[in-house]
Order: structure tokens, then C-alpha cells, then sequence
């Protein structure tokens, strides 16, 4: 008899540890997957709510062919004036301006002006300070020893004599400060010293104009001859000037 309630009360025990297993699954399983589908019948029925009662988008007052002619005339002037900025950059001189300097020097002579100076005016970019170091761009590529060789024998041609390339500061506000320091890359300079009549130096100047690159007088100083004027012969001048390519 005891063995047959022993046996009993196993098969009790083993039926409680099932209904257990059965209630901890339902716990960890069922419940949240109802508590998932209790939110899609939720979001299904606000779905359908929505749906009964559709918003359509205002139809806007613009009339599409006049948005469509206005969109067509900004796109033209936008393009015409990206047209015209190509054109003036491409009117600047490239870094490699020995052409251009060659090309002055044939006006020159052409006109009647003599050039004894023609060197490359160098000026630095303004320094900009920081905290721990003061940062400070170059005036330009750095040259290998042969292009400086034949750069200063190019220009020994050109005004007959071997100046030196001055590096000087400009003061702020003026045009060759803002030459140098308001664009990406600074325009390359010439500093110039002519020699010539009135006449012949203005048509020096008005032929500068025809030239394919665009040329800029940034500074020019108008000065008398010291040398003795000949009778009758028109006062000679001499023009210093910086010129901008």
C-alpha cells in the first residue's frame, strides 16, 4: 500500500512540475506575443480610421507653367553669368607668366618705351596668429635651380640688367594687398620702370589692353627724366609702376 501512494504521489509531483513548465512558458512566450498582436489590432485599427477619413495635400495657388518659366530663367542666368566668370578667369595669366612678360617687353619696344626694369614684384600673404605658432603661406610654388637660371637669364634679355626680385610688405587696403591676400592664389606681378615720351607711354599703356591675359596696373608713379632736356625734343618720363597679370 505504501509503495502504491509513493507511486501516486510521483505521478502527482511529475504532473505539477509539468503544469509549472506549461505556466513559465506561457509566461515567457504567450504573453508577449499577445501583448505584440493586441498592438497590431491596435495600429490595424487606427489604420483603417485613417484611411475612412483621408487628408489629400493642398493644391498649391502657383500656376506649374509659371513656376516652370521662372525655373527656366534662373537656370539661364545662372548660366550666363557662370559663362561670363569663366570668361574672366580665364582672362588671368597662369603662375607660368613668361610669355606674358616677353609679350610686354615687344609692346614696349614697339611703342617706343624703353624698359630698364622689368623684375617680378613678390609679396607675401599676410601672416595669420595662432595660439602656438604663426601660420604662413608662400608666395607661390617653390622653383627647381635650373627654372630660376633661366628665369633670371629671360629677364637679363629682357631689360638688360640682372636686378634682384624685390619682396616687400603692403600696408592694408590697397589694391596689391587685396590682390595677394583676397584670392585663393595670388596673382603674379611685374614691377616695371619705362622710360619715354607722354605719347609713347600712353600708347604702352592702351596696347597693355589687347593682350589675351587680363593686365592690371595696381600702383603706377609718373616722374621727369633728370637728365637734361634736349631743345626742342618733348619731356622725357619715367613710369614705375606694378602691374598685376
Amino acid at each position: 500500500m505504501a509503495i502504491a501512494m509513493t507511486a501516486k504521489k510521483q505521478m502527482l509531483l511529475v504532473g505539477a512540475l509539468v503544469g509549472l513548465l506549461t505556466v513559465a512558458y506561457v509566461a515567457l512566450r504567450g504573453v508577449p506575443a499577445y501583448q505584440s498582436l493586441q498592438q497590431q489590432a491596435s495600429q490595424l485599427q487606427a489604420d483603417k480610421q485613417e484611411l475612412a477619413q483621408p487628408r489629400y495635400p493642398e493644391v498649391p495657388d502657383e500656376d506649374p507653367d509659371e513656376l516652370q518659366a521662372q525655373l527656366d530663367a534662373l537656370t539661364a542666368e545662372v548660366t550666363a553669368l557662370q559663362t561670363a566668370m569663366q570668361g574672366h578667369l580665364d582672362a588671368l595669366s597662369t603662375t607660368s607668366n613668361q610669355d606674358q612678360i616677353l609679350r610686354i617687353s615687344e609692346i614696349a619696344r614697339a611703342n617706343g618705351v624703353k624698359v630698364t626694369e622689368n623684375v617680378p614684384y613678390v609679396v607675401p600673404k599676410a601672416q595669420v596668429a595662432t595660439p602656438d605658432k604663426t601660420a604662413s603661406t608662400s608666395a607661390g610654388p617653390a622653383k627647381t635651380k635650373t627654372e630660376r637660371k633661366r628665369q633670371r637669364k629671360e629677364r637679363r634679355a629682357i631689360t638688360g640688367t640682372s636686378s634682384t626680385s624685390p619682396t616687400v610688405g603692403e600696408p592694408e587696403g590697397t589694391l596689391i594687398y587685396q590682390l595677394v591676400n583676397s584670392m585663393s592664389e595670388p596673382r603674379p606681378m611685374q614691377a616695371m620702370t619705362l622710360e619715354g615720351s607722354f605719347f609713347d607711354l600712353k600708347s604702352f599703356l592702351q596696347a597693355l589692353s589687347s593682350m589675351p591675359a587680363q593686365m592690371t596696373v595696381a600702383r603706377i608713379d609718373i616722374s621727369t627724366k633728370s637728365d637734361v632736356m634736349t631743345q626742342g625734343m618733348p619731356q622725357g618720363l619715367q613710369v614705375k609702376m606694378i602691374l598685376a597679370m
